[in-house]
């Protein structure tokens, strides 16, 4: 268990997303956490989202998520 007694990601995630550390001003992480809190949405679900609308604003297109090998 993480910090806050949030659950940390399991292992199954791996080949969908990659874990990437972030500083944030304690003003916006409170106000995330928050809103987080409060909405019972995760942080990460709202971090995801705010990086998709930045990638609409700017024309980047993510690639798809790439299909796991069948053995």
């Amino acid at each position: 268990m993480a910090r806050g007694g949030r659950l940390m990601p399991q292992k199954k995630d791996t080949g969908k997303r990659v874990f990437t550390g972030v500083y944030f001003d304690r003003p916006q992480h409170d106000a995330l956490r928050a809103l987080s809190d409060r909405t019972r949405v995760p942080l990460a679900a709202y971090l995801r989202e705010a990086v998709d609308m930045l990638l609409a604003k700017y024309g980047v297109k993510a690639a798809p998520p790439r299909a796991k090998k069948k053995r």
